[in-house]
């Protein structure tokens, strides 16, 4: 897991990336403490105001995948590159769920990143996480 990735020479971060046997999820977190979450489909409406986090979450992956999977060679063009939103201190009621963006709670986050089929074996992980602590991969 790498935290705080600097991206475009500190102008941006990524709040974290996972590299493990789902590919790479890249995860942002938003705490939200004591405010009611919707989550309908492309929007979390947080305490009744809309918010980008959806489409964040989505960017930010499309990112990682121009910046770092070059850098991989081309067995790695097809690693997985997940979107990943954490909702910090609140529940959430769900409409419904975005079409490819992982949205979980603080609770259920472990849970739902486990349920994400593997496709790395321990080897690639490692390969690729040697790669990725490098900062010069994200610039």
């Amino acid at each position: 897991m790498l935290h705080s990735v600097p991206l475009d020479g500190g102008a941006a971060d990524l709040d974290h990336v996972l590299i493990g046997p789902p590919g790479i999820c890249v995860v942002g977190t938003r705490h939200h403490r004591g405010r009611s979450l919707l989550l309908a489909g492309e929007r979390l409406v947080v305490a009744g105001t809309a918010t980008d986090a959806v489409p964040r979450a989505r960017a930010e992956a499309q990112r990682v995948r121009e910046l770092l999977l070059p850098r991989l060679g081309t067995a790695a063009a097809s690693t997985p590159v997940r979107p990943v939103v954490a909702l910090v201190g609140a529940p959430i009621r769900v409409r419904r769920w975005p079409d490819d963006v992982v949205v979980a709670t603080e609770g259920a986050l472990v849970y739902a990143l486990r349920g994400l089929t593997p496709v790395l074996g321990p080897r690639e992980v490692e390969r690729i996480h040697a790669v990725a602590r490098r900062p010069e991969s994200w610039g």
